[in-house]
């Protein structure tokens, strides 16, 4: 992996720390070649189309940030690559798709619909599909980034967005059986809460209706792998409002000078919203800094909620 991609900065953030009165690290995954940590994933799972001698096209689903990544590893490795993306995905991720040479089908309403469409369309051209987080390969690339934070700081804790569930998934297993495992902490839209859906249930559940700002957190429907190791693995879930994601893109973009999307300001929404959350010294995983020209456009003219 580091031979692609060097560990992304582990920063301290001076500001959140004496506000919170705790050690606050920011994990920047903003700072990957395409602003997203889906990258890591994406390497892993092409390494092993390689390693397995497929060279050809190769079709995937994302409401963007997934997309991109496979999209850029398509171009890295020569891999045509198709990339089915729900109506209405950020404008901005689907640019940055085509500037890699990926190949945009577009229609559906949300991620599930441009998911089953791409499946369909794998089957019948006889090519991989590339999952966006129910992968063992996928999951195993966004492990490396536990692996780094091992290496790099003693952590209580450990926060980060929950979409499909991959993120933490991984991060929380490449944890399991060293001393002094942080916990590990979830979070995710209220309008799109299909990890805690599945936790309920204790089985995958097809939410009806998503709805939620943080796009790149807003599949209906976590997979029977990522659910299971959440409950091995991962300590708490929890739910927060959009409304909440707002300061926290806002400090990002004021205190901390980054530029960040709403799927990665959800872990300091939740830390700002509960202080004492976790234990000990913690560190937020920004997962991401695509962030839509309209919310971009609210933050800067204070309009944003």
């Amino acid at each position: 992996m580091r031979a692609l991609l060097p560990a992304t900065p582990l920063e301290p953030s001076r500001h959140l720390s004496q506000l919170l009165d705790r050690p606050v690290y920011l994990k920047l995954e903003t700072f990957q070649p395409i602003r997203t940590f889906k990258i890591r994933g994406a390497i892993a799972r092409f390494s092993g189309l390689a390693r397995a001698g497929h060279h050809g096209p190769v079709v995937t689903a994302s409401a963007g940030n997934h997309g991109l990544a496979v999209a850029w590893c398509g171009a890295h490795w020569g891999y045509p690559v198709h990339v089915f993306a729900p109506a209405g995905a950020n404008p901005a991720k689907l640019e940055a798709i085509r500037l890699w040479d990926g190949r945009i089908h577009q229609g559906g309403q949300g991620y599930d619909a441009a998911a089953l469409a791409a499946l369909s369309f794998a089957e019948e051209q006889g090519w991989p599909f590339i999952h966006g987080f129910d992968d063992p390969e996928i999951i195993a690339g966004q492990a490396t980034i536990g692996l780094e934070l091992a290496e790099e700081a003693e952590l209580g804790t450990v926060v980060a967005g929950v979409g499909g569930g991959g993120l933490l998934g991984g991060i929380a297993a490449s944890f399991a059986g060293r001393p002094g495992r942080p916990r590990m902490i979830g979070v995710e839209p209220a309008g799109a809460a299909s990890m805690l859906a599945a936790q309920r249930a204790g089985r995958p559940v097809a939410l009806g209706e998503v709805d939620t700002i943080a796009d790149g957190l807003a599949p209906g429907q976590v997979s029977a792998r990522t659910l299971a190791l959440f409950q091995r693995h991962v300590d708490q879930v929890l739910a927060i409002a959009d409304q909440a994601l707002w300061p926290a893109m806002r400090h990002f973009l004021e205190v901390e000078h980054l530029v960040v999307e709403p799927s990665g300001a959800a872990p300091l929404a939740a830390l700002m919203r509960d202080p004492a959350l976790g234990q000990g010294s913690v560190a937020l995983i920004v997962s991401g800094g695509n962030i839509a020209p309209a919310i971009l456009s609210q933050l800067i003219g204070g309009s944003g909620r």
